[in-house]
C-alpha cells in the first residue's frame, strides 16, 4: 500500500528495514562494542523519521504510516515504542562495555525476561503488515465527490472513487455519449502490477 501511495517512502522504509536487518546478523556474529552502536544507530533511524514526522510534522504528505494505521490506528506509535527500547537497550550494552562469558542461568534469565518484548515485536509486526496490505475498500461516493452519473456524458473525468486514511484515490472515467440503448463497459487496469503508474 504504501508503494502504491508514494514510492519515495516505501524505498526509504526498505532501506532502514534492510539496515537492521543487516545489523542483527552483525551483531549476531560480531557482538563488538562498535557493532552494538551500529545496532542502536540502525534502529534509531526509523525513530528519527517517525519523530520527524508525527511528533513535528514536518515530512511532506501523504503520511507514511497510514497504511500500517489503517486498522489498529496506533501500530505506528507500538513500533515507535519498540525502536526506543531497542536504541535505549543496544546503548546500555555499549556502555557496560566487555563482559565475561554469562552462564546458562543468566542466558534464561534473559530470555525469559524479553519474551514478552520478542511477542510484542511479533505482534506489532504482524499487526502492521497485515493492515499495510491494502485491505481497504471504497465506501460508495466520497463527501465532496461527484457521483459517476452526474458527470457529462461523452467526456472524460478523473474522479476520486475512494480516500482511505485521507489519501484521495483517483480514476479516469469516460462516460458515453447519452443514447437509449445500454453502453458497454470497458475496463482498463494500468499495467504496472498494481505497484506502478
Amino acid at each position: 500500500t504504501l508503494w502504491r501511495t508514494w514510492q519515495l517512502y516505501a524505498m526509504l522504509f526498505g532501506v532502514l528495514a534492510a539496515a537492521e536487518l543487516a545489523s542483527v546478523v552483525i551483531l549476531l556474529g560480531w557482538p563488538t562494542r562498535r557493532t552494538v552502536r551500529f545496532g542502536a544507530a540502525a534502529a534509531a533511524a526509523p525513530l528519527v523519521v517517525w519523530v520527524l514526522d508525527r511528533v513535528l510534522g514536518i515530512l511532506p504528505a501523504p503520511d507514511p504510516w497510514q497504511p500500517a494505521d489503517t486498522v489498529l490506528g496506533i501500530t505506528d506509535q507500538l513500533a515507535a515504542g519498540l525502536q526506543l527500547v531497542a536504541v535505549l537497550g543496544l546503548l546500555a550494552v555499549a556502555a557496560r562495555g566487555p563482559r565475561p562469558e554469562p552462564s546458562v542461568l543468566r542466558w534464561v534469565v534473559a530470555s525469559v525476561a524479553l519474551f514478552p518484548v520478542i511477542v510484542l515485536v511479533l505482534a506489532v509486526g504482524a499487526a502492521g503488515v497485515t493492515t499495510a496490505g491494502g485491505g481497504f475498500t471504497g465506501t460508495g461516493v466520497p463527501p465532496g465527490a461527484v457521483a459517476p452519473g452526474a458527470l457529462p456524458a461523452g467526456q472524460l473525468s478523473t474522479v476520486e472513487y475512494c480516500r482511505p486514511g485521507g489519501i484521495p484515490l483517483a480514476m479516469d472515467l469516460h462516460t458515453p455519449a447519452a443514447s437509449p440503448t445500454p453502453a458497454p463497459v470497458v475496463l482498463n487496469v494500468h499495467g504496472g502490477g498494481l505497484i506502478l503508474g
